[in-house]
């Protein structure tokens, strides 16, 4: 049978881990937000925000976060 699932299912650990993390490091095509060209953190999840704050800096000449006197006026309005 065509779909029939193998014996050695389900993976060994190592091989699920292998999986999870692919997974999360390949982004999916949809929805739109989901996306790359949207999302510049995708695929960063599970760093710390200052590691790729950093890299964004970097590469991209990109702040993670808004300037501190922005988030005070922000902050005092609400």
């Amino acid at each position: 049978m065509i779909n029939e699932i193998s014996p050695a299912w389900p993976a060994p650990p190592a091989v699920q881990a292998a999986m999870d993390r692919a997974a999360r490091a390949i982004p999916p095509a949809w929805p739109l937000a989901s996306s790359v060209a949207v999302n510049p953190f995708l695929g960063q999840a599970g760093e710390p925000l200052a590691v790729a704050g950093a890299r964004l800096a970097r590469i991209a000449g990109a702040r993670v976060t808004m300037p501190g006197a922005g988030t005070r006026r922000k902050s005092r309005r609400g």
